[in-house]
Parts: C-alpha cells; structure tokens; sequence
C-alpha cells in the first residue's frame, strides 16, 4: 500500500473556480492529462491516525485566509504537478496562514509556494514553456473562500495518482 499524505488547499470562489476549471478542462484532454479541482497548496505533509484535519481546519483564524491573490504570470516547471499553473504573488496573511497549519500538522519538509497548478502533464520541458509562453492568464487575482483538506498518494506522478486524492474535510471562510 502507497503512504499517503495530506495536504491543505486553498480554494477559489465558485465564480473563480468555474473559470478555472474551465481552463483545466480544456486543457486535460489536449494532453491526455487528468482534470482535477483548482487550488493553492497552503501546506502537505504525512498522514497520520492521530490527527484529524477537521480540527485543524476549524481551528484556523478567518483573518488569515486570503480572500485574493494576485496572478504575476504563467509559468511551468519539471515537477509533474506544476506543468503549467499561475504564479501567485505571495503575502503576509497568506504566510501566516501557512505558518499556522505548520505548527499544527505532522512534521513536513513542505516550503510554501504561492501556485495555482491548471495542468498536470509528463511534458519535456521545451514543450512547457512554448505553452507557458502563449498562455494568457484568464485571471488577474484569485479570490479565495474556502480550505479544503485532501488525502493523496505521497508522490504523486501519474493520472491514476490524481485519482486516488480524496477530499476529507472543507470550511467556508468568507461570503462572496
């Protein structure tokens, strides 16, 4: 059995998210890739029995969940999870918000990457950057609700991996 690990998401707004998923869902079958939900990726780490994410989740401030970030471009990368997303621009609030789930998750090596990933793909490099290169961003910010906790195979590099993430808990944060 694969070990798993969970992650914290960030969530669009459901206008947000529509527009977004729009995008991954025209991109997924151009390159034969998985559809998957949009999200920023506040925090990952190992699973554990002990802890529940719900408690965690509730637990959080409402204060330090964005309710936007900035889009600074498009970009891609040689990881199978960020073959195409948009760069965020960081922000304090986002890091304290980050910092919080990481004194009260297990142990993890997971550095904060501000990203929204609209396609994973096994892509050569070239072939993602003339992609990134023509890419428009269909958003100038994102705006943020939501935090969702999923449950996902500890590497994750294939369309059967996407598959297997399993949501396991989600809280509102702000009224759009």
């Amino acid at each position: 059995m694969k070990t798993r690990h969970l992650s914290y998401w960030l969530i669009p707004t459901a206008k947000d998210s529509d527009v977004l998923q729009t995008v991954i869902n025209e991109l997924a079958p151009r390159f034969e890739a998985p559809s998957f939900p949009p999200h920023l990726t506040l925090f990952a780490g190992p699973a554990t029995l002990d802890r529940e994410p719900r408690h965690l989740i509730e637990s959080l401030p409402a204060e330090l969940v964005p309710k936007r970030l900035t889009v600074n471009n498009a970009e891609t990368s040689d990881h199978f999870t960020m073959t195409l997303f948009l760069r965020c621009q960081s922000d304090p609030q986002l890091v304290s918000l980050h910092e919080q789930i990481r004194t009260s998750a297990p142990p993890s090596n997971y550095c904060l990457d501000p990203h929204l990933s609209l396609l994973y793909a096994d892509l050569p490099l070239s072939a993602k950057q003339s992609l990134a290169e023509e890419f428009n961003p269909p958003l100038k910010e994102i705006r943020f609700d939501r935090i969702r906790a999923v449950s996902h195979p500890s590497l994750i590099k294939t369309h059967k991996d996407i598959e297997d993430f399993h949501d396991l808990w989600e809280m509102k944060y702000h009224q759009t």
